[in-house]
């Protein structure tokens, strides 16, 4: 992770020495920042190469370890001037705070520019010694602008196109289906590229050496050619040894590049031919144009099958794609038993059995894993053998050098540095979780994972970036959709899980309760069981360590079983939280202390299922605070009211929060949000001049998703304003009104709530009126993109809008 945070940090130190913020600190403090941001760029530029180093020179890795912490203390330094440019900025909105200002203008500024002046001091002489250890060590500069080329382990990849079919098991599905594709006539091409992708040691080579020895397809084509590209994609070399291969010439490594491609034209041209590029990583769509021009010549019916780990290449090639998966637990069983050369005599024991499929269910459908452990349980006779090799031996394998692990390494290698840190931060998910899309893309903005490219595209579109890249290089599967067909869920494999802690070492840490083991460094954690917080190991976890995560990955259908932290134990972690950017406490039951306010780097809170009534007003002096949610508070009856001032909020999740009153007022100056699950429009009452009616919402055109407004039946709003209130959201995919109002009185007011016409779906709930208001009159117009619509309690309807003139509606849902 320390090349992303370096990355970062010198961003932020950048824009600092040429911002407004350090104008009252002086030139001098101008002057120690840019000698700051040279001294961590000339570290930055050594990263790579000493993680390459680590494994193998103690040295290094205690070197890397120090910069660790000073990178760590330098994010939070920067942080904090941050924050107090953020005060300032909240505290102008709010006339009544006049005198305070002046005081803080006055008198704590100083004190504060004196402190940070002497801290930037501190840590730029300790980063200054650290950048002089790097010439020490000769560690050379590294860019990332180019894939990394990767060393094959043990050449281990070096692919051939024999494999004896008694020794595959559990791929005739897979097999029939890729001879579908190859044998299929009627390509739109002359030549047809097919993929199969899948995560390494799914057996990829395997069943396209089974396809490529197939006889339909000794009989179906003339010319037969299997090519290993594996790591470095040399368009060159990949024809030199297709021509090579074919004809059985040798060329020299000075052969020029037209004469390579004059032989590979007499080769194919006109041919039918079936080649197979195996082991495919380059996803530079311009070398893979170079290499296909040469290779479309063949006759009608010619295929190129590729292997590859990542859907991203499969689409740079621009081919049919099938996604290969782990064999059945039945194959998977077949498989153990055929390697470990089990002749019936260990298995017939019901004891070993259950300790050999439990053993089994670890590999997780991967055949290379099955083999691996099938053949050091080979000469293993007994229980005893075996039930230390699945208690011990088993865990300790993701960390072993031979076996899987590092053929899944070369998958994490060409990862850019970017992805790497969002991909470890994975590791704090259970095996075999739901990771909610949503919520993880908010996990890495908190944690300053996420890096804007340019200023057109937000935070979350970035991470969206960022999760889908991820997914095409295999990294995560099962996704799951939601009704508007966007990626809601995805989850990890098991072994990509293994990869994910392995790469993460003692940064990220899951806490098993089991084990009760504790890692000093940590500085993400997570609980995926439910813990008792009063134990005296987590507690000195909790306290000790300078933790930026603590997750909770349980879900609120746990609620029901949630625990009871009393105020003094709450009080005592919340203030050893300063350095949190995440916190998960949705799985506990406490009250929300006013001393979490203190928490200035906090940028992620999930406070959901709680028994409170109301949060303390200190929240609101969260101002880096980004992710806000409660969901599932049934007993919250009101925000806090200056959350005007929490100015960088951009997701307010308050879903199931059914006794809210109202919405604070000045919630329309939070332009930032992006998420606002609910906007709750007040009755007439004595907390009436506190909130913020429907106006408000006018402001928040960055809103996207969904949002559901709740008009009570003695709401009094007051159609002032000239303009729609919603229409200005063109990023809101989903719209819901439960109105409970007086009816054709508030036609007025219906006028005002036209959507965006970008709106997909709509629903309105208890609809008392005769007539609609334009915008529903003339809908096809008005809001023509919409897929769901849904209008319930429509009692007193008399005419429908012209629901059949929509082009892209596929559910309609009318009830009375």
């Amino acid at each position: 992770m320390l090349y992303g945070i370096a990355g970062r940090l010198i961003g932020e130190l950048a824009s600092l020495a040429v911002g407004k913020i350090l104008l009252p600190w002086g030139y001098g403090a101008r002057d120690e920042i840019q000698k700051l941001e040279r001294t961590v760029s000339a570290i930055k530029a050594v990263i790579l190469d000493a993680e390459k180093k680590k494994e193998t020179n103690h040295s290094i890795k205690d070197w890397l370890q120090k910069l660790e912490v000073e990178l760590y203390e330098l994010d939070d330094l920067l942080d904090d001037i941050s924050t107090e440019a953020l005060k300032r900025k909240a505290m102008a909105r709010n006339r009544k705070a006049k005198k305070v200002r002046i005081f803080f203008s006055r008198s704590n500024q100083l004190a504060f520019r004196l402190k940070i002046g002497n801290e930037i001091k501190k840590i730029r002489k300790r980063l200054d010694g650290i950048a002089e250890d790097r010439i020490r060590y000769n560690l050379s500069p590294e860019s990332t602008d180019q894939p990394p080329q990767v060393p094959i382990p043990n050449n281990q990849r070096k692919s051939h196109s024999f494999i004896p079919t008694d020794e595959v098991i559990g791929r005739k599905e897979d097999k029939d289906a890729i001879l579908q594709l190859v044998l299929d006539p009627n390509g739109r091409e002359n030549v047809t590229f097919i993929s199969i992708v899948g995560i390494g040691g799914l057996g990829k080579t395997a069943l396209a050496q089974l396809v490529f020895n197939d006889e339909r397809v000794k009989n179906c084509f003339d010319k037969k050619i299997w090519v290993c590209v594996s790591d470095v994609f040399d368009v060159k070399t990949i024809i030199t040894d297709i021509v090579e291969l074919a004809t059985g010439r040798k060329f020299e490594s000075t052969s020029q590049m037209d004469g390579v491609v004059n032989e590979l034209k007499r080769l194919i041209d006109q041919s039918k031919y079936f080649l197979v590029l195996d082991d495919v990583w380059n996803e530079d769509p311009n070398l893979w144009m170079e290499l296909r021009r040469l290779l479309i010549s063949g006759a009608r019916g010619s295929k190129v099958l590729v292997t590859t780990r990542a859907q991203l290449v499969a689409e740079v090639i621009g081919t049919s794609s099938y996604l290969l998966k782990g064999l059945s637990k039945i194959d998977s069983w077949s498989l153990f038993k055929k390697v470990t050369r089990e002749d019936g005599t260990k298995l017939n024991n019901p004891t070993m059995e259950k300790i050999g499929t439990e053993i089994v269910d670890k590999c997780a459908g991967v055949p290379l894993a099955i083999r691996t452990v099938g053949g050091l349980l080979y000469t293993r006779n007994t229980e005893k053998e075996w039930l230390y090799f699945r208690d011990y031996e088993l865990q300790e394998m993701p960390q072993s050098d031979s076996g899987i692990m590092p053929i899944l390494k070369l998958s994490y290698n060409y990862l850019p540095p970017h992805l790497k840190q969002c991909f470890i931060y994975c590791s704090l998910f259970p095996k075999d979780y739901k990771i909610d899309k949503k919520t993880l893309i908010q996990l890495w903005i908190a944690q300053g994972f996420i890096q804007l490219p340019n200023v057109k595209k937000s935070l979350e579109d970035v991470g969206d970036l960022y999760f889908m890249d991820l997914l095409k290089r295999s990294f995560f599967q099962d996704v799951q959709m939601d009704k508007c067909g966007a990626i809601q869920s995805c989850k990890m494999h098991d072994l990509i899980h293994d990869l994910a802690k392995l790469m993460a070492g003692r940064d990220c840490f899951a806490y098993d309760l089991d084990a009760q083991i504790v890692v000093a460094r940590a500085r993400y954690l997570s609980l995926p069981k439910v813990p008792d917080l009063s134990s005296g190991v987590l507690a000195k976890l909790l306290i000790k360590n300078k933790l930026r995560t603590f997750l909770l990955p349980t879900g609120y259908s746990y609620n029901k079983y949630s625990c009871d932290i009393d105020k003094s134990k709450c009080q005592r972690w919340m203030s050893s939280f300063k350095h949190m950017r995440a916190l998960d406490l949705n799985f506990y039951k406490f009250e929300v202390p006013s001393l979490i306010g203190t928490l200035r780097h906090l940028r992620y809170l999930d406070l959901s299922c709680k028994y409170f009534e109301s949060l303390p007003n200190s929240i609101c002096k969260l101002h880096n605070l980004e992710t806000l949610k409660l969901n599932g508070c049934g007993y919250l009856k009101e925000l806090p009211r200056d959350m005007r001032n929490m100015v960088n909020l951009r997701h307010l999740e308050i879903d199931g929060c059914d006794k809210l009153r109202y919405m604070p007022r000045g919630l329309g100056e939070l332009t930032s949000l992006h998420t606002l699950t609910d906007f709750k429009v007040a009755n007439q009452g004595e907390y009436y001049s506190f909130c913020a009616g429907l106006s408000e919402l006018q402001g928040l055109v960055n809103l996207r998703g969904e949002l559901k407004i709740i008009y009570p039946y003695f709401a009094l709003e007051e159609c002032n304003s000239r303009d729609c209130y919603i229409k200005g959201m063109e990023f809101l995919e989903s719209f819901k009104l439960m109105y409970f109002g007086a009816g054709d009185s508030d036609i007025l007011l219906w006028e005002k709530l036209q959507p965006h016409s970008n709106l997909k779906e709509l629903e309105i709930v208890m609809y008392h009126t005769a007539s609609f208001p334009s915008w529903m009159v003339n809908v096809n117009i008005f809001l023509p993109n919409l897929v769901h619509i849904s209008l319930f309690g429509c009692d007193k309807c008399q005419l429908l809008p012209p629901f059949g003139l929509l082009p892209c509606l596929e559910i309609l849902n009318l009830e009375i």
